[in-house]
């Protein structure tokens, strides 16, 4: 039997026998789509990440199953997406908020792609695979965990592979708060295993996985970090030590039982270990330090920022208890709650699509009754994952050297349990202040499902539902193999059509900056027929050329408002298709049209600093002067929109 220094435990897929091929394709696929991007396109760190998980769906689908989910559960999402459904019939753009709104596309397109996850972690890593399998997901997740460290080293040196210039660029994520995330989930998942069973490739994928969580400065990944790691020391305290291993009695100092506790399982300690590297690596990187110890202006604004966004939420929540503002919805509907702090500190022109805490983010899209359904399910993933944990553990989850045999299947499900569920904790922590997204979302997903699956009826734990090779031709998962199969097909499609739609924009983008409008329209165009379903593409279109509109471009300005019109038509309460078309109109010259559309924004978005500033600019014009020098005194208080209204407030006191 192979023993721990063995090639064949730490090989790159190890010993995966007769038609296994589809669940490792499904294992690699879920855990690489954390690092995959589309290069050259505008939104390059979404569409490619979801065709990846795709793929691993409809390989599951097509793979033995090895598990499968609980009715109880599937009840539960069900219902979840009912109430989904609803909501999104009930606004204003229902069919863009039922498919999904732009960047994340969190309705049908991402959401599904979401649940098809859970459901092939049931089938892939469910309680009836081997022990192979819990080495392929190890060492997927090493490699991968190796990827995204060498972009996050290569970023903390100053160089940017990826491109971007902000201080924190999110490596292969595009999201600091992502990057930090999967960081601190592929450490918790690798802690245990690289303890018990040691082996070079897991011990170097926890190194890249503490170097990705320190380096993204994420103050809500290291949160969940910490946590995770205290419960993993806590739940190995209480493991049953066997009664050979067992430190004696000693009359005098405790101190040495302890030691030989820890010893015979050193998962007590390790974490400790781990803890005081991130903490010490943490303090050298400065940008690390400087959100960790509150020294950033940056992080104290962010942090006031997240309050007042809350507090918005919540008022929203009030006017609309039991739906939400829908799936998507929250974009359009946040602005009529913002706070007047927010009007006086922060940029008007940046969009809002999520309040950047998942409990309320569950309850803006779908209200009450969602939180409720969700709720129900954690507690029964919860119960499900605790009570499974309590009966693995004990032998199986100790060391390898301290066993006799080789690394079976229940040590290795017993420590993929362990891993699994304190890297989901650590997940909802992080949660906490951030929201869900294609870097992310997958992975979790994939861990729920596959640490809530059931045993295969007629199975049993030890034995497989379908030999390999003796499968028959037309069984009760046929049916269900080919609706996945044309499903995923038809999901990838859109997939790929939306990446080509995407370098398209990127093309416009280039052209609009250098003034070619007539360029950047053909591509937009493009754009609009690879992406026909795609509502936001003419909201897109019309921010592509703001930038030209708000200096004056006449030609951008002309293009900006036939497609903030266009944009208008799919999502009537757009605040920032309406600001776009305001703006447009006054350097048109169409005053009147410009005060007409920004009145009607200003009702939408009271606190919009822009809006006032435009409308000011609109009325001056028209001379109207004491509406305008009270609405350019207004855009005056804000650091962002201050040097135009303050300039247009001395013209007027010239005139």
């Amino acid at each position: 039997m192979p023993h721990h220094g063995d090639r064949a435990v730490c090989g790159f897929l190890g010993s995966s026998g007769q038609g296994a091929w589809l669940p490792t394709v499904s294992l690699i696929a879920v855990v690489f789509s954390t690092a995959v991007l589309a290069p050259g396109t505008l939104f390059r760190f979404s569409f490619a990440k979801l065709l990846l998980v795709v793929i691993a769906v409809v390989a599951a689908a097509w793979a033995v199953p090895h598990g499968r989910m609980d009715r109880r559960l599937a009840a539960l999402v069900g219902a979840g997406g009912f109430l989904l459904l609803v909501a999104a019939l009930r606004g204003d753009a229902a069919a863009a908020q039922l498919l999904g709104r732009w960047p994340r596309y969190e309705g049908l397109l991402a959401l599904s792609v979401y649940v098809g996850a859970g459901w092939a972690g049931t089938r892939v890593l469910g309680p009836q695979v081997d022990h192979t399998r819990y080495r392929m997901w190890w060492n997927a997740i090493s490699w991968c965990a190796l990827l995204h460290a060498a972009v996050s080293l290569l970023e903390a040196a100053g160089l940017r592979p990826l491109g971007g210039d902000v201080a924190r660029p999110g490596a292969l994520l595009g999201n600091a708060s992502d990057q930090g995330i999967i960081g601190m989930m592929f450490l918790l998942l690798l802690a245990v295993p690289a303890v018990l069973h040691p082996c070079r490739l897991w011990w170097a994928g926890l190194a890249s996985a503490a170097a990705t969580l320190t380096l993204a400065a994420s103050r809500g990944a290291l949160l969940g970090a910490v946590i995770g790691l205290l419960l993993m020391s806590v739940v190995a305290a209480c493991w049953k030590v066997p009664r050979e291993r067992r430190p004696g009695r000693s009359i005098g100092s405790a101190a040495p039982r302890v030691r030989a506790l820890c010893r015979a399982n050193p998962l007590i300690v390790a974490p400790w270990g781990v803890l005081i590297v991130i903490g010490v690596v943490g303090l050298a990187v400065p940008l690390t330090r400087a959100r960790v110890l509150g020294e950033s202006s940056l992080a104290d604004g962010t942090v006031a920022g997240r309050a007042d966004l809350w507090r918005s939420t919540l008022g929203l929540l009030r006017d609309s208890p039991w739906l939400g503002a829908g799936p998507s919805g929250f974009v359009d509907a946040l602005p009529l709650y913002r706070s007047t702090q927010w009007g006086l500190r922060d940029d008007p022109m940046s969009t809002v699509d999520s309040p950047h805490a998942m409990p309320l983010q569950v309850a803006a899209s779908g209200g009450i009754m969602l939180v409720v359904v969700c709720l129900a399910i954690a507690v029964l993933l919860g119960y499900w994952g605790v009570r499974r944990v309590r009966r693995s553990a004990g032998p199986s989850l100790t060391p390898y050297s301290q066993r006799e045999g080789s690394l079976g299947a229940s040590a290795m499900r017993s420590a993929f349990l362990l891993s699994a569920g304190i890297s989901l904790v650590a997940y909802a922590v992080a949660l906490l202040t951030h929201f869900t997204s294609a870097g992310t979302t997958p992975l979790a997903a994939f861990l729920l499902g596959a640490v809530a699956s059931r045993v295969v009826a007629g199975t049993s734990a030890r034995r497989e539902p379908h030999p390999a090779g003796r499968r028959a031709p037309w069984d009760g998962l046929a049916l269900q193999r080919w609706v996945v199969l044309a499903g995923g097909t038809m999901l990838g499609m859109i997939l790929i059509a939306a990446m080509i739609g995407d370098g398209h924009l990127r093309a416009a983008v280039g052209s609009a900056s250098r003034g070619d409008v007539t360029a950047a329209d053909l591509a937009i165009e493009s754009a609009r027929r690879w992406r026909p379903w795609d509502a936001d593409v003419p909201l897109v279109a019309a921010t592509i050329y703001a930038a030209g509109t708000q200096a004056g471009d006449k030609p951008s300005a002309a293009a900006a408002e036939r497609w903030s019109i266009q944009a208008l038509g799919r999502t009537p309460r757009s605040v920032e298709a309406m600001r776009i078309l305001g703006m447009a109109h006054t350097v048109q010259g169409d005053f009147g049209g410009a005060i007409t559309t920004l009145d009607r924004a200003a009702v939408l978005s009271p606190e919009d600093r822009a809006i006032s500033l435009w409308s000011g600019m609109a009325r001056a014009q028209l001379g109207q002067k004491a509406q305008a020098e009270a609405l350019l005194s207004r855009a005056a208080q804000n650091p962002f929109t201050a040097p135009l209204a303050q300039g247009y407030l001395v013209r007027l006191a010239g005139q």
